[in-house]
């Protein structure tokens, strides 16, 4: 016969009958750990099930997850994928979408992020001379920024006008 008592320390308290898993949060920064480890297949999946749960909790603002980092580059990726989309759909809800974002964002996120907006998009024609220089064709910069290849011709021709450069033909920069 075991005469050893439990110490206080391997005695777990039940406080509820229900057993309970790790939080949204938890749940979420486990498999985008597990995606660093694993394989470009594998880490594809978990990063799409990490996406599904960003779109539900984007979706579903009432939802918070705690320490959710609303300006994190992966929850801005599907704020701005949602956003475009809705706005092309047209019986999407834009104004419920809208609703969701100004509850899901801060003031100071809001600022943040306008002032931002505003230095990427002065600092967009310089990316894309650099990308020029650096061998890319218009086309192609053009489809990775979302823009029209006239739109990346005409910056190059005003950004080569304004540094004293004859404009080369649009196919040939």
């Amino acid at each position: 016969m075991n005469n050893e008592q439990p110490r206080p320390d391997d005695v777990i308290p039940r406080t509820s009958a229900r057993p309970t898993g790790p939080t949204l949060e938890g749940f979420r920064r486990h498999l985008l750990d597990a995606a660093d480890r694993s394989g470009v297949i594998q880490a594809g999946i978990l990063e799409a099930v990490v996406g599904l749960l960003d779109d539900y909790t984007n979706a579903h603002p009432g939802t918070p997850v705690p320490g959710r980092d609303t300006l994190s580059r992966r929850n801005l990726h599907s704020v701005a994928s949602t956003y475009r989309s809705t706005q092309r759909h047209p019986d999407g809800d834009l104004d419920g979408l809208l609703d969701d974002y100004a509850a899901e964002f801060s003031l100071a996120d809001i600022r943040i992020l306008r002032v931002a907006g505003e230095a990427v998009a002065a600092a967009t024609p310089r990316a894309i001379k650099a990308a020029r220089d650096r061998g890319m064709k218009p086309p192609q910069i053009a489809d990775e920024l979302g823009l029209t290849p006239s739109r990346v011709y005409q910056v190059l021709r005003e950004h080569d006008a304004k540094d004293g450069k004859k404009p080369a033909a649009d196919g040939d920069q």
